[in-house]
């Protein structure tokens, strides 16, 4: 049965890379534009990060992207992460003990009948 299926797969590559994105051609060209914003930040430096494949185990990098400003280059909301910080030191305080109350005790309750 192995064996019928086997070379079907090795025809099926044609098919994977229409529907997806890891089995592609290794003479792909990758062309990075820079972003144009309309708006540039004027008093700070773009964020960037480097932009590597994913497709094989050895690493290497592709070029630098440009990242958002109105996304990435935002002030963290440090209410929120102190409201987050302060939960989780006060969930490993939370006891897991429980202890069974008379209605989860397996019997012990009247005696339905006299006994003989």
């Amino acid at each position: 049965m192995l064996t019928s299926i086997l070379p079907r797969l090795r025809n099926c590559t044609h098919f994977a890379r229409v529907y997806s994105t890891v089995v592609s051609n290794k003479d792909d060209n990758i062309v990075l534009e820079p972003r144009q914003l309309q708006f540039p930040p004027k008093y700070q430096k773009p964020r960037q990060v480097w932009l590597e494949n994913l497709d094989t185990i050895d690493e290497k990098k592709l070029g630098l992207l440009d990242l958002h400003p109105d996304i990435f280059a935002a002030n963290p909301r440090v209410d929120i992460i102190h409201q987050n910080v302060r939960w989780q030191q006060l969930y490993r305080f939370v006891s897991f003990a429980h202890t069974k109350v008379r209605s989860e005790v397996r019997g012990g309750g009247r005696k339905p009948w006299p006994q003989k």
